[in-house]
């Protein structure tokens, strides 16, 4: 866990995942778990950011931790198993995307827009 969370601060200001990881469905942050977290813990976990409507990883890091902590059956231990997911996937993204077809897609992007610019491509 991060040592200084301010309660009030969104957590995307101390996990900065790439932006390809931020529409992936909550779910998929099971991708990212050890042989050694407690399958239990991620499902009740997981379920519970589900029913507070946080169905994205985005959605997760756009709240706060004092939100975290105001739902209903997401203890301690579950906002730490969260935050090392998140601190995972910030230090791993390769757990979720493929970075190389994620770099790849962002220089086509880049260069269809110096091509709109220049007028050869709409």
């Amino acid at each position: 866990m991060q040592p200084n969370i301010d309660p009030k601060t969104p957590l995307k200001h101390y996990f900065p995942v790439v932006e390809p990881i931020l529409s992936l469905n909550i779910n998929e942050l099971r991708r990212a778990s050890y042989s050694e977290d407690n399958k239990k813990t991620v499902s009740l976990m997981i379920g519970a950011l589900r029913r507070r409507r946080y169905l994205t990883i985005g959605d997760v890091l756009n709240t706060t931790w004092k939100d975290l902590s105001s739902i209903r059956n997401f203890g301690i231990t579950c906002q730490l198993l969260l935050f090392n997911f998140l601190q995972r996937i910030t230090e791993h993204p390769e757990y979720l995307i493929n970075l190389d077809v994620y770099e790849r897609k962002r220089r086509i992007e880049a260069i269809k827009g110096r091509l709109r610019e220049m007028g050869m491509i709409l």
